[in-house]
């Protein structure tokens, strides 16, 4: 049976469209390093909490990032998700993102970025989350669930 040129072509458009030639390359690079390939398992993450002062004040305008703690080879390892947020007037801050499956925990770590903008100096601080996955993938093998976060509120300590 002779193979034609056109059949040669069928061939390389369909595995081409199936993904199959790009499985094992890396696709693209996510914050700082945290490397994807193509049909990572991700989780739908949304993150909320609040942040005061000692006496319960909420706290405008402190950055808030947030890093995913895994486990590989034995070693806990930490990556960002996402961009870093601001808490809101009330001291809210929330936020939304896709991200990679496997991560155990999420630690989040509050600076004052505006000087004495919000009645003083404030210190440093951080706090860690455990995930927990809610099974909503609907038999899908990419899209692992979602992940509700509410970080209890964080009482910041006066410096100056």
């Amino acid at each position: 049976m002779k193979h034609s040129k056109r059949h040669f072509g069928f061939f390389a458009m369909l595995l081409a469209l199936l993904g199959l030639g790009g499985c094992n390359q890396i696709d693209e690079e996510i914050d700082e390093g945290m490397k994807l390939m193509y049909g990572t398992p991700t989780v739908h993450y949304s993150i909320k909490g609040k942040v005061t002062d000692d006496s319960g004040k909420a706290l405008k305008g402190i950055e808030v990032t947030v890093m995913g703690n895994y486990t590989e080879n034995g070693q806990t390892t930490s990556r960002p998700i996402g961009d870093n947020c601001l808490s809101d007037t009330n001291g809210a801050y929330s936020k939304e993102h896709d991200f990679f499956a496997g991560f155990h925990s999420l630690t989040f770590h509050f600076k004052d970025i505006d000087g004495e903008a919000n009645g003083g100096l404030f210190a440093e601080d951080s706090t860690t989350v455990n995930v927990i996955v809610k099974d909503v993938t609907n038999g899908s093998s990419f899209f692992k669930g979602k992940a509700d976060v509410d970080v209890p509120t964080v009482k910041l300590k006066k410096t100056k």
